[in-house]
């Protein structure tokens, strides 16, 4: 590997390179995420959740894209 570079299978990668394939995946898994997210809100029904709960479920959601998890006793103690 010289200069940030490397061959595979006689074909020159870069590190660019790289960071570009893993940037890809990053941005679909967030894509994943959101629907995911979207899929969750839409099939709640709406009249059996306060305002609050559905706040609440989305700040968690939230949270979860950031990287802050909570453990399921957490989340049954709430």
């Amino acid at each position: 590997m010289l200069g940030g570079e490397c061959l595979l299978n006689n074909s020159k990668v870069t590190l660019e390179m790289v960071y570009g394939e893993v940037k890809k995946m990053s941005d679909k898994l967030a894509f994943i995420e959101d629907v995911i997210e979207e899929v969750f809100i839409r099939t709640i029904p709406e009249e059996s959740l306060s305002k609050e709960k559905l706040e609440e479920i989305k700040r968690r959601v939230a949270e979860m894209k950031k990287g802050d998890y909570a453990t399921l006793e957490e989340i049954k103690s709430d």
